[in-house]
């Protein structure tokens, strides 16, 4: 197998040489059959060398020795004076290096200890184990290769999951084993998607222990495991509507939301996010503001592992508004009902509704009057059987000498809306009163005060206060508010309303004041020349159609308003702005109206892995604005992101031609670049790699 170099001796013309030879191997015990010989040789010719003597050999560290006789004689065809054979055992890899020495005591000459190694034959040993795939899925099958070194060996297999113990795959496998690794593995990573699992291969040769060697496999909780969301349950949290009108009522009823979810192989839910009536909340259980509308209740459930699920659900409410009442007009009239200033009979025309709600909705109708100078009301009820009433009513012995307050309530389940009108005196052309106090014009005097009771024509003008630092201003005053009556204990509106006029230090020119409540809900600021509304919005007349303005500017549609469309129309009728109740999105003309957000942004650019604020799967379009190397700026426009590979070309002309190509890959999170390269006319074509295409920023499109 392998010979040492000359070794020298005393003897300048003796030498001797060190031979190793590998006879054979023992697989199962590790060891090898060696045979080491020590050989002496003259280097001269026609000369022998005898006598007695002794040879010593160190083998692998044991040193043995042999005898030597004047029979032996050492001439330059050369002579084995030493000879030994033995088992050599090897490491515990199966390698071995055999490190030999020799020297010699003789009569005639001697040498010091000199030594020779030889690297031996690896044994073969414990088998290492590969996979078909070092990544799989759980519940999908793999394949475990032995890789044996011997046609002998055969192996068990086992699997350990952290610190776990071993658990037997199968037993006297061969050359390979399939696995099909098991899905409930998931129960044991619930908080991650992943799993390391470490494969132990133990090799046998017959019945002996040879090693084990091991491999790691990740294990991928597949992506079909998710949170399951059962039952969303809805239902009325405000007490006494859910059994009087049998569901939800619009701007009444508050849904009380319960939601059961669960994860899956031991994950837990760790976050909802419920999207209901506008708002959106964060917990399994909750209960919402005063329904807008009906619609839907949308659910996402978040799992320990990150993994979601939603599930959405419909509910309806039935419309509601508070009682209208579009007429109520009170006059003096004869019996018979015809008009008369000077009668005494009061006409009411009314005009007047309630919302149904399923026809299940409380409906009263009532009128209360009296003179002026009385504290108590008469009340009549006005029969009705609809929802909707539309009626005259005739009141007789009516005082000419009296005012008269009449009220109009409509009442439902919720509450009630009053309307209140006053007929004056019988007419008068003019009448001092007894005081000396007051006078009326059109009718008879009842206040120490100038009273009017016919029309007023003025072809000049009316002013009201004279310094130049007065707030000018008309007081519409209601008697309830001087008695200081209030809706809450007296069920009467003590509306107190003026009309103001600026004074010097007021940029408000002219306003309406609710004295009330201290509030100006609409004023003129001619500094900037615009009319400006108060913090509660501003409304149309009628909750059945139409838009408002909220508090905060955004224009909203009366929840009430059953189909309709919100638009922008020119002066020609021509539509150029439509938003469709139903879908909540669509455009008349111009498509869908898009939500923009930014979902990255790098004024210089960058050429690698760029990481996005939201997942891209959210979006059904995002944009990727990027420069070239040349400093010129381009977009793509990219429909359904996720998982798309997406081409950036850019075009740099002038003598020469470039056009570059960026290739990129979208996934969730991420763009990543796949290769860029460039194509040049420069007399001819040549292609160049490099960086050609820098983003700056990323748009997501809801």
């Amino acid at each position: 197998m392998g010979t040492s170099s000359e070794m020298s001796t005393s003897n300048q013309y003796i030498k001797y040489k060190i031979t190793i030879n590998q006879n054979w191997q023992s697989t199962s015990e590790n060891y090898s059959n060696v045979t080491v010989t020590v050989n002496f040789y003259r280097t001269n010719t026609g000369y022998t060398s005898y006598g007695n003597g002794t040879v010593y050999c160190k083998i692998d560290g044991t040193t043995y020795t042999a005898s030597v006789s004047t029979s032996q004689k050492i001439t330059n065809s050369g002579i084995d004076l030493f000879s030994k054979t033995l088992n050599i055992y090897h490491n515990n890899d199966g390698t071995k290096t055999l490190t030999c020495s020799a020297w010699i005591s003789h009569d005639v000459f001697s040498s010091g200890e000199q030594s020779y190694s030889q690297t031996l034959s690896t044994i073969p040993r414990a088998s290492k184990p590969t996979l078909s795939a070092s990544s799989v899925t759980m519940g999908d099958y793999i394949t475990i290769y032995t890789n044996r070194a011997s046609s002998s060996f055969t192996h068990v297999l086992y699997y350990q999951i952290g610190s776990g113990g071993w658990n037997t795959i199968g037993a006297g496998i061969e050359t390979s084993r399939g696995w099909t690794v098991p899905i409930d593995f998931a129960n044991s990573t619930p908080n991650s998607t992943s799993l390391n699992v470490v494969l132990w291969l133990e090799t046998y040769s017959g019945n002996t222990y040879i090693g084990c060697n091991s491999i790691s496999l990740t294990a991928n909780v597949p992506s079909s495991v998710v949170p399951t969301i059962g039952d969303i349950t809805l239902t009325e949290s405000v007490s006494g509507i859910a059994a009087k009108f049998g569901g939800f009522v619009q701007w009444k009823s508050k849904i009380r939301a319960s939601i059961n979810a669960w994860g899956s192989y031991s994950s837990s839910i760790k976050s909802y996010s419920t999207k209901i009536n506008g708002a959106t909340y964060t917990s399994s259980s909750f209960t919402t503001d005063y329904l807008i509308s009906g619609g839907d209740c949308a659910v996402t459930v978040t799992d320990s592992r990150g993994r979601s699920k939603s599930k959405t659900i419909g509910f309806s409410a039935t419309a509601y508004w508070n009682p209208w009442i579009d007429n109520f007009s009170v006059s003096r009239c004869n019996a018979d009902g015809t008009a008369n200033d000077s009668g005494n009979c009061a006409k009411c025309v009314i005009k007047a509704g309630i919302a149904p709600v399923n026809d299940r909705n409380d409906k009263t109708f009532t009128i209360q009057y009296k003179k002026q100078s009385e504290s108590s009301y008469q009340t009549v009820i006005l029969s009705n059987d609809n929802y909707t009433l539309e009626t005259t009513q005739i009141f007789t012995d009516i005082d000419t000498e009296s005012e008269y307050e009449f009220v109009l309530n409509v009442s439902d389940y919720f509450t009630t809306s009053r309307l209140s009108r006053n007929i004056s005196t019988a007419y008068t052309l003019m009448d001092f009163r007894n005081t000396g106090r007051g006078i009326a014009f059109g009718r008879v005097s009842t206040k120490d005060q100038f009273e009017v009771n016919m029309d007023i024509l003025c072809d000049k003008w009316i002013r009201i206060g004279e310094s130049t630092n007065e707030t000018s201003s008309i007081v519409f005053k209601n008697l309830a508010a001087v008695q200081g009556k209030t809706y809450e204990s007296d069920g009467i509106y003590p509306h107190d309303t003026g009309i103001l006029g600026g004074d010097g230090s007021d940029e408000a020119s002219i306003s309406v004041y609710d004295y009330k409540n201290s509030y100006c809900p609409l004023w003129y600021d001619d500094t900037n020349k615009r009319i400006c509304y108060g913090k509660e919005g501003l409304y149309s007349t009628d909750p059945s159609h139409g838009t408002f303005f909220d508090q905060y500017g955004n224009i909203r549609k009366y929840g009430s308003a059953d189909g309709g469309n919100w638009s922008i129309i020119n002066s020609d009728g021509t539509q150029l702005f439509k938003v469709n109740w139903s879908d909540k999105k669509t455009l008349g003309y111009y498509g869908r109206l898009y939500q923009c957000k930014w979902l990255y942004n790098n004024t210089s650019g960058t050429t690698g892995t760029v990481t996005l604020s939201d997942s891209s799967i959210n979006y059904g379009i995002i944009d990727i604005i990027f420069r070239t190397n040349d400093g010129e700026f381009s977009s793509t426009r990219v429909a359904n992101p996720n998982g798309r590979n997406v081409i950036l070309t850019g075009v740099n002309g002038g003598s020469n031609f470039y056009f570059k190509n960026s290739s990129v890959y979208i996934s969730g999170n991420t763009i990543k670049f796949n290769k860029q390269w460039e194509l040049a006319v420069e007399g001819s074509i040549k292609k160049y790699t490099g960086s050609f295409a820098y983003i700056v920023t990323v748009l997501g499109l809801i």
